[in-house]
């Protein structure tokens, strides 16, 4: 459990890969385009393609973390992303680490954007 929160459920624990990916997509402001291998593509104007998956590729969670000014803390067999939104709500997801700290880096990061996103929602109306 995080030292600063008790320990709350969040919507994204039971989330498949797929609806994280489109919703952490939809919190970034990117549209995402599914491709038959299973893998995404971020869709835009240019000839340029790019696949985006921040449950597997490092710089893309990476990316998410400083644009989403997330603080990454770790613990006894598990990682903590925290979030303070703009509107000065805070909040946390955790995750255990089981046999891979880096693939629950990630999914942790990921479920952060989207917990922080449905609070900023939640704050101003939209959800």
């Amino acid at each position: 459990m995080h030292w600063l929160y008790s320990k709350e459920e969040n919507m994204t624990e039971t989330m498949t890969d797929h609806e994280l990916i489109t919703a952490a997509a939809k919190a970034t402001g990117m549209t995402l385009i599914p491709r038959d291998d299973g893998t995404y593509e971020v869709a835009n104007l240019s000839f340029y393609t790019r696949r985006w998956n921040p449950l597997t590729c490092n710089d893309d969670a990476f990316e998410l973390i400083v644009n989403h000014e997330l603080m990454v803390f770790y613990g006894d067999n598990h990682v903590i992303i925290d979030w303070i939104g703009a509107t000065g709500a805070t909040g946390f997801v955790e995750e255990p680490f089981n046999t891979d700290k880096h693939a629950a880096t990630r999914r942790a990061i990921v479920r952060a954007v989207i917990e922080k996103a449905n609070a900023k929602g939640a704050a101003d109306g939209s959800c």
